[in-house]
């Protein structure tokens, strides 16, 4: 996947078991973030994606975690009072759709599901907004 590409296909689950499908988001921009609760960065930035979250509610963030269990995840989003849905890839397969280099990984979808910016690192609510400007109320 790279920057102009149709974002790969993800069917996945909640840590509630509840299935998620990213083709039930089309329409909408998108914002998709690999992470995992032993990754620094991941914990600088998710308070940051939480705030862009509760000030952009019809912009969806699915959290992508990487290899944990459900319990720890649930545990982790609960503690940390993150409200945005995050999605199970315990074998890493939803990470080798879209080439993951490292975590924290953000990815910026168009209402078509288009690739419009790969961020690699920690990203900040004011990084998404100016990436998704032109969809913001």
């Amino acid at each position: 996947p790279e920057i102009g590409a149709i974002a790969p296909p993800i069917l996945a689950f909640l840590p509630s078991g509840e299935p998620f499908d990213l083709a039930t988001l089309s329409g909408s921009p998108v914002v998709l973030n690999f992470w995992a609760t032993w990754c620094v960065p991941c914990v600088y930035e998710m308070p940051e994606l939480q705030a862009f979250h509760e000030a952009h509610p019809t912009i969806p963030i699915i959290g992508i975690n990487l290899g944990e269990s459900a319990a720890a995840v649930d545990r982790w989003m609960q503690e940390g009072g993150f409200t945005y849905p995050t999605v199970l890839d315990p074998i890493g397969a939803i990470a080798s759709l879209y080439a993951l280099r490292g975590q924290p990984t953000t990815v910026i979808l168009s209402p078509g599901g288009i690739i419009l910016n790969i961020v690699f690192g920690a990203t900040t609510r004011a990084a998404l907004e100016n990436g998704l400007a032109p969809y913001l109320d």
